[in-house]
């Protein structure tokens, strides 16, 4: 149910893909970072379906540049912590969110990376997500979009810029 506080401490591997998928009845992560040298975190807490929190200063490390599915099917997952970023150098977020059911809100630090390419799925059914921060953009790089917000039946918010941005993608003439 809960990782030991100091199990991954001295951790400094560049893979984590996988590494917690499955686990079922992990609840808790007690001050657990990764490394700044983690490269790729593609399915780490992959139905992890009792997680329901991230520690305090939980981020995606800037040297990741897989990322993909990374929260896929962790249902009990209500919210990140504030300060929660993404890291810049990984493009492809597909998946990302896939069915965090419980999933509520995300924190104003959230954001897409400038040259993301690829968030399919990315909220696809976060059906109890409420808003999304203000300041969230797609990011013009962005070339699929499919299913990226497709069951989230509580979204009560979008912001100004967020219509903006639907509105410019749909002009044929953008290309």
């Amino acid at each position: 149910e809960k990782l030991p506080s100091n199990a991954l401490v001295n951790c400094r591997a560049t893979s984590f893909a996988q590494t917690f998928a499955y686990c079922y009845l992990l609840k808790e992560l007690p001050s657990f970072k990764l490394y700044e040298g983690t490269t790729d975190v593609c399915n780490m807490f992959k139905f992890c379906e009792s997680l329901e929190y991230l520690p305090n200063g939980f981020t995606i490390p800037s040297t990741v540049t897989k990322a993909f599915s990374m929260f896929s099917e962790c249902d009990k997952l209500r919210e990140l912590p504030e300060g929660f970023s993404l890291s810049p150098n990984a493009k492809e977020y597909y998946g990302f969110f896939y069915n965090c059911h419980s999933l509520k809100r995300l924190p104003n630090s959230f954001r897409l990376p400038s040259n993301t390419t690829n968030i399919m799925d990315l909220f696809y059914g976060c059906d109890s997500l409420e808003t999304i921060p203000d300041n969230f953009e797609i990011p013009a790089s962005t070339i699929n979009i499919t299913y990226a917000f497709l069951s989230c039946k509580s979204r009560r918010k979008i912001s100004a810029g967020q219509r903006k941005y639907s509105n410019r993608r749909r002009d044929p003439s953008d290309g």
